[in-house]
């Protein structure tokens, strides 16, 4: 829909325009907080795995990431303005039987916060979770959506006294050309890995593609930083990025993921900012 897809480029020039005009000077704090709504829908029988999408049952052992960061940016006044959100769970409560243009599960999550609390506005990081679903997912009904999203809402809100302040706030920012392996052999894909360090405590991770929580849950552990942010489908998109291991077990995330030895590519890449030792 051509249409639509100039009203999204529109709306994304005149916020970042309105966000040129509304500069203001803040602290930054942030807190870590957890939440139960995901599961890995990846199923491993024998070394091959299938899909599930569902997992209303809990039956589902695959690894998850329940962490949800958030990155609150308060006035001199002590209120607060904004926040960054980041959380590892594809937004597919809403499936292909629903047909609203809809932000899912985050759109909800956002409504009920600034309803419950006076503030500006959220901007929502999706982490890395291609191989990580709702446990209620792919439905049509906006009432299931409208629940997930207020759990996650319910959490935070639950957890807003521990916000930590930062105490440096000295700014790094790097772009990295990288070249991944693709997996059929025939040469590499080129895109970019980008990195945002905020003094010694906050570190984002833009990755460009679909991760699988495996990646994030490995780059957070490694990080010299307390706060990593791995954020997914950020400023170029080839698909799944997908570790050597699910490349052998199969199943969509092995289907959909154009290359390989990803791992060692963005440990490689991200070498400096990583612990270096063998745990």
């Amino acid at each position: 829909d051509e249409e639509f897809l100039r009203e999204i480029e529109t709306k994304i020039i005149k916020g970042i325009e309105k966000g040129y005009k509304n500069f203001e000077e803040v602290k930054i704090k942030w807190l870590k907080t957890n939440v139960d709504i995901s599961h890995n829908r990846r199923v491993v029988i024998n070394g091959k795995a299938i899909n599930e999408w569902q997992d209303m049952e809990r039956k589902h052992t695959g690894i998850v990431d329940k962490e949800v960061i958030v990155l609150g940016f308060f006035r001199k006044n002590g209120s607060l303005k904004s926040m960054i959100i980041n959380y590892a769970c594809h937004p597919v409560v809403l499936g292909p039987s629903n047909f609203y243009a809809s932000a899912d599960y985050v759109g909800y999550m956002r409504n009920f916060l600034i309803d419950k609390i006076i503030f500006e506005n959220i901007v929502f990081l999706q982490g890395a979770s291609g191989n990580i679903n709702p446990r209620n997912c792919i439905t049509d009904n906006l009432e299931i959506a409208k629940k997930t999203g207020e759990t996650i809402g319910e959490e935070i809100l639950k957890s807003l006294n521990n916000f930590k302040e930062i105490e440096k706030t000295d700014f790094n920012f790097e772009r990295k050309r990288v070249e991944f392996m693709k997996k059929d052999g025939t040469g590499t894909l080129g895109t970019e890995i980008q990195t945002l360090n905020i003094g010694d405590e906050i570190f984002i991770i833009a990755l460009p593609g679909e991760a699988v929580v495996e990646i994030g849950l490995e780059l957070k552990r490694k990080s010299i930083y307390p706060v990593t942010i791995v954020a997914g489908y950020t400023n170029d998109y080839i698909g799944y990025i997908a570790t050597d291991q699910i490349l052998a077990e199969g199943a969509h995330e092995a289907n959909s993921c154009p290359v390989k030895n990803v791992e060692e590519t963005i440990r490689k890449e991200l070498s400096k900012y990583m612990k270096n030792d063998k745990s």
